[in-house]
């Protein structure tokens, strides 16, 4: 089969599209049977992780038949293959595959009694963040990210009779209603005005057609879109923990249990990375006149946060090395907001380079931080 050839198959079949979805699906239902049984329960993970591995060699296969300028559209244009997804899922899935081995030396220790439905949790919080990574379409990309969010929480409380883990649960489920529901509000806002479409490459035209932003002479619709921009800069904020919107971080990664962390501080960030390339290349990343004014505003907004995070997670990360109660979670927590400084700095820049180094640095920290958890655990 020719490449020509093989890209056709993949944007005209579905279920080759969502090949690597399909395979987390079906490690999901082995994982939700064997609990059936307590016997099986703890071996979930062991029977699961073939799937993964299919997944992975798949998203390998896949990103060698890519090229950078690559972009293959399913399911009416909602759902979307280009090398940077195909990438971040090659990383989500290795990811994966190695804390679903560890995490079943974590579940025979004996902390969680319903062995089978964490696995199954695990894989329905990276089956939503899969479906975020190729993400092309509003819907698709809200339900995505609340599959990953709630699942996420749900981890975070699992362990049974641990209060520390239900607090950390409970500030996460707060804290992440807030950030939802303003990525809602300003979804539905850059909705109302593009009128009728919601994929999101489809949003920025419609937007400057139907509301007067080309000659500004409509004041109103501009300022409903720069309280959508604000609105979406503090939820991604949010989901990637920078600063000031870290605060839910420590405690949740000191709350949860090793692998949940190890969750938390990987494959989450990667779909929180992927969700803030999707919404500035597509809603902000347009020419507006003679120049690029919300992509400009956007950049400089996270810039800002990209700066603050490195000196608040550095600095204050470091008195968990000092304190007679330090907490090594802690200091991955703080660890993990100053790192998504560092790679947001080069993503706002907004050149191809820029970004592919900023690429470079998140699988090295995804990989350097998931052998550091595996040793934990």
């Amino acid at each position: 089969m020719d490449l020509a050839s093989f890209k056709l198959l993949v944007s005209n079949n579905y279920f080759m599209a969502i090949s690597p979805e399909l395979s987390l699906l079906v490690a999901m239902l082995v994982a939700l049977f064997l609990s059936l049984n307590p016997k099986l329960s703890s071996k979930a993970w062991l029977f699961a992780s073939p799937f993964l591995l299919f997944g992975f060699i798949f998203c390998v296969l896949l990103y060698s038949q890519l090229s950078p300028s690559d972009s293959l559209y399913s399911f009416k244009g909602s759902f979307l293959l280009d090398s940077f997804s195909v990438l971040l899922k090659g990383l989500l899935f290795l990811a994966l595959f190695c804390l679903t081995l560890a995490g079943g030396t974590f579940l025979s220790a004996g902390s969680v009694t319903s062995k089978g439905e964490y696995i199954f949790l695990l894989l329905g919080a990276s089956l939503g963040a899969s479906f975020l990574l190729s993400a092309n379409d509003v819907i698709l990309l809200f339900v995505a990210l609340e599959t990953l969010s709630l699942s996420s929480i749900a981890l975070v409380a699992y362990v049974k009779k641990d209060a520390l883990g239900s607090e950390a649960a409970i500030k996460y489920l707060l804290n992440g209603a807030v950030a939802s529901a303003c990525l809602l509000f300003a979804l539905s806002i850059i909705f109302g005005l593009s009128i009728g479409d919601t994929h999101l490459s489809a949003l920025p035209e419609m937007t400057l057609t139907k509301t007067g932003f080309i000659t500004f002479n409509d004041k109103f619709p501009l300022i409903l879109f720069s309280l959508a921009l604000f609105l979406m800069v503090a939820s991604i904020a949010f989901k990637l923990s920078l600063a000031p919107f870290h605060h839910w971080a420590p405690d949740v990664y000191n709350g949860a249990s090793l692998p949940t962390t190890a969750f938390l501080a990987t494959i989450s960030k990667l779909a929180a990375f992927s969700l803030f390339c999707r919404l500035g290349w597509t809603l902000f990343g347009i020419n507006w006149i003679a120049s690029n004014i919300p992509f400009a505003v956007w950049c400089n907004l996270f810039a800002g946060l990209a700066v603050l995070s490195m000196f608040v997670g550095n600095l204050v990360g470091a008195r968990q090395i000092f304190r007679a109660n330090g907490s090594i979670k802690r200091l991955f927590a703080y660890s993990s907001v100053a790192q998504i400084g560092y790679v947001i700095s080069g993503a706002v820049i907004g050149t191809d380079i820029s970004t592919s180094q900023s690429l470079f640095y998140l699988a090295m920290y995804v990989l350097v931080n998931l052998g550091a958890f595996l040793c934990l655990i």
